[in-house]
């Protein structure tokens, strides 16, 4: 199918122009399935993408490009970096990864863990380094991981927690509510169930819990009664599926946040993402050496509200008083920033799992339906 092309440059770079004048089209186009090519300044098409919080998904050249989000923040938290022994403890598409390897230099050493296949494979092509170690698996692993390699105790940790725009765009298992794909959503596609079985098995006050604790969505209890009414009449198989169920229970107004939130909530439970955070983090904090650093980037409350809870634990300090977020500018290059914040604590004691597990458990929702392992 032929591109129809937008010239960027024939519209002023004023927010609220740009809005008027040139979305109105790019909706019409989209909204008969047909790509767009633009062309002008890669800043007019960041900002039309700001104004209008659409993803392009049709694009002919889309921004299928990765952005580290908050790098240089990121680079300066860990500082100074020459020589240092990183965890990378959710590599992607291998941004952080790079930029960190390029900084601790030859004398220093990332271990670079992905729970996805495809996107390890992306980052392996994405980072040349011989100071990276590439490793398949889940951060919960990161200590049993580092210590067969002969890795630890390390300087830093680092946890990037945002989907990754391949996971969106071109992993095929229902990550968006955008396209009409399978609903699987799993991280790691060759264990735990995909988010059919739950959307599909789960009742009505399971899926309300499920889309209110994970979710935070207001409308849960409407939407899952619509899922059950949907499946009733055919299971839900693929996200087109879902999206109907949405939409038959949310107006208009509040249907896109709506979508979003109930994605994230099904996302969250097949992966058990804070459950594994949990996990995760004192993993981190037990392969850290004394003084060592975890910096977590996240994008949601519920996954902020664990995070933040690490300050109150003994043997460790806060290195920021409030979370660190992206600038104005990062904003406007890449959408998805914002609302990430950034975290640190130093590591300056022995951390009891005991006690870890009291504070830090109690902020993680719960009683919910589990995935099955």
């Amino acid at each position: 199918m032929r591109a129809e092309v937008i010239d960027l440059s024939e519209y002023p770079l004023f927010t609220l122009s740009m809005a008027r004048e040139l979305l109105p089209r790019v909706w019409e186009i989209l909204r008969k399935g047909n790509p767009i090519k633009f062309y002008g300044s890669l800043e007019r098409l960041e900002l039309l993408r700001f104004v209008s919080g659409m993803e392009f998904d049709s694009l002919e050249k889309s921004d299928a490009y990765h952005e580290p989000v908050m790098l240089r923040e990121v680079l300066r938290t860990f500082e100074p970096l020459e020589g240092k022994i990183l965890i990378d403890a959710t590599c992607g598409l291998g941004g952080h990864t790079k930029a960190l390897s390029e900084k601790v230099g030859p004398r220093g050493l990332i271990l670079a863990l992905e729970k996805d296949p495809e996107s390890l494979q992306k980052a392996k092509e994405n980072v040349s380094s011989a100071n990276v170690v590439f490793y398949r698996g889940s951060f919960t692993e990161m200590k049993d991981i580092a210590e067969k390699l002969g890795i630890g105790p390390v300087d830093g940790v680092l946890f990037d927690l945002g989907l990754s725009s391949f996971l969106l765009e071109g992993s095929g298992r229902g990550f968006s509510y955008r396209k009409d794909e399978p609903l699987d959503m799993r991280f790691d596609p060759s264990s735990g169930r995909p988010a059919l079985y739950y959307i599909n098995r789960l009742d009505v006050e399971e899926l309300e819990s499920v889309i209110r604790l994970l979710g935070e969505e207001r409308f849960a209890r409407r939407i899952a009664r619509a899922i059950r009414e949907e499946r009733d009449a055919a299971p839900l198989e693929r996200t087109v599926d879902l999206n109907r169920a949405i939409e038959r229970a949310v107006r208009r107004q509040h249907l896109l946040k709506a979508k979003m939130r109930v994605y994230q909530a099904f996302r969250i439970l097949v992966n058990d993402e804070l459950g594994t955070l949990k996990e995760g983090l004192l993993k981190a904090l037990q392969v850290l050496k004394p003084g060592g650093i975890l910096a977590v980037i996240s994008y949601h409350s519920l996954e902020d509200r664990i995070v933040k809870t690490l300050s109150k634990l003994p043997g460790v300090e806060a290195l920021y008083k409030k979370p660190v977020v992206p600038s104005d500018d990062e904003i406007i290059r890449n959408r998805r920033a914002r609302s990430a914040k950034l975290r640190a604590i130093k590591k300056v004691g022995d951390i009891d799992e005991a006690l870890f597990d009291d504070i830090v458990g109690a902020v993680v929702p719960s009683p919910l339906p589990r995935p099955a392992k």
